[in-house]
């Protein structure tokens, strides 16, 4: 081996060794940063609550030929005090298949039918009904009600959840009860969607 490429390959290592040593550095810094960050207290402002007494007709969209196309979605107030939900004892875990493997398998696409046929049969005051479900979204995700403080003076800000920290874990809750009452219906408590 000749000095020159020996000298060369020598250097190219210190390079290397440096690399190595500035990538590790960078690697800190962006764990203390990061520690730091999350150890700040949370800046976002806080969804408040709805208000349940005054609800808005909302707006759909509208075709060419509608002019208006307004819709009361608003949920009716509760006839029986509110219940604590207790999470079930979980025999095991219900696993939601991917779409495309869904439409191949008879028996599940028979069971999805009978199971939305069932819920559309379902009278227009049953909370179970599909039109209550749908209103249920409607009235959360397209601004029927108006955020209200804690005195209960409304903010005067819509309450819409697409908009904020709470869609996922609101339409996770809402997925998990349409679920349920799909199950319930078929009797079949591991029906998912």
């Amino acid at each position: 081996m000749d000095q020159e490429s020996w000298g060369s390959s020598r250097a190219s290592l210190r390079i290397t060794a440096t690399g190595r040593k500035l990538l590790w550095a960078s690697y800190l810094c962006s764990i203390v940063l990061l520690v730091q960050y999350l150890a700040q207290p949370a800046c976002a402002d806080p969804v408040l609550a709805s208000s349940v007494g005054f609800c808005k007709p909302v707006r759909l969209e509208a075709t060419a030929e509608e002019k208006d196309r307004s819709v009361q979605c608003c949920l009716p107030a509760p006839r029986r005090a509110t219940k604590r939900f207790k999470l079930p004892h979980v025999h095991h875990l219900r696993v939601r298949r991917p779409a495309h493997e869904l439409a191949n398998d008879v028996e599940y696409v028979n069971k999805y039918n009978l199971a939305y046929e069932r819920m559309n049969a379902l009278p227009a005051d049953d909370p179970r009904s599909f039109l209550r479900q749908w209103h249920t979204h409607c009235s959360f995700c397209k601004e029927a009600y108006l955020q209200r403080r804690l005195n209960n003076s409304e903010t005067g800000y819509p309450l819409q959840l697409h908009y904020s920290w709470t869609f996922l874990p609101w339409h996770r809750m809402l997925i998990y009860f349409h679920e349920k009452i799909l199950g319930s219906l078929i009797d079949d408590p591991d029906f998912t969607l």
